[in-house]
């Protein structure tokens, strides 16, 4: 008897879920099936841009299970844009479709940081979290944003990351949305309580922002962080805040 599937945790089906070639007849169109779990593979690799070990954590699985089930999912895809087929999404019973967070009442921040290129909720999440030219302090309620200068004298070779820590810590947020963060920064968040969803450096702000408050994306306490807890850092020693602000 084989054994059963395991469970699989995925966001919620999309609102489109069948797509069919321009100027094939119904009669000669041929249909291929992605199920659920691998639109979500796929979304979290080719989309949110996680790496597979994050990935295979958010839908519940080990990483060679996530491997395959992308794998198949790429090999669907393929075949329906090579072959002209339909591609239609269906769930399989070995999925639960995870709440979303909004509607669940997930107790959402005020302030969240992103890592960004300029002030603009348009702009690319910045993939280096000390180097970043600023951050985006928004309120993911409204998309409301104040902007943050990291005026970092990036000559330096170290130190750059537990500034940048300081300095949103500052501002007051308790999630970091960016791309990469090196240990020692990491540690400095940890002792800062500010929790960190990395690798997002495929989307933009605005993007990062919304599969956070759809709970598309679950920040944890950075990995590198020392044990125990500790006081916020204080902002580095000659360095102002600059600011601006605006809206969605």
């Amino acid at each position: 008897m084989a054994r059963p599937n395991k469970r699989r945790y995925v966001s919620p089906p999309p609102e489109v879920a069948e797509f069919r070639p321009v100027g094939v007849a119904p009669e000669a169109l041929r249909r291929i099936v992605l199920p659920l779990d691998g639109l979500e593979a796929l979304r979290l690799i080719d989309l949110v841009g996680l790496e597979q070990a994050e990935a295979a954590r958010h839908m519940g699985v080990s990483r060679q299970t996530f491997g395959r089930i992308l794998g198949s999912a790429r090999r669907i895809a393929s075949q329906a844009l090579a072959g002209g087929l339909a591609l239609r999404i269906e769930a399989t019973a070995s999925v639960e479709v995870k709440a979303n967070a909004a509607a669940a009442g997930t107790d959402v921040p005020a302030l969240v940081a992103v890592s960004a290129y300029a002030p603009s909720l348009e702009a690319a999440v910045a993939p280096r979290f000390g180097r970043a030219p600023g951050f985006l302090v928004v309120d993911p309620k409204t998309l409301d944003f104040e902007y943050v200068a990291n005026d970092a004298d990036t000559d330096r070779t170290s130190g750059l990351g537990p500034d940048a820590a300081a300095l949103i810590a500052e501002a007051g947020v308790t999630v970091l949305l960016t791309g990469f963060v090196g240990a020692r920064a990491a540690r400095a968040l940890a002792e800062a309580g500010i929790r960190v969803a990395d690798g997002l450096g495929a989307l933009t702000a605005r993007e990062a922002v919304e599969c956070f408050v759809r709970g598309e994306i679950t920040p944890i306490s950075p990995r590198d962080a020392a044990a125990g807890g500790g006081d916020r850092p204080s902002p580095p020693a000659g360095r102002a805040r600059r600011t601006v602000t605006g809206t969605r």
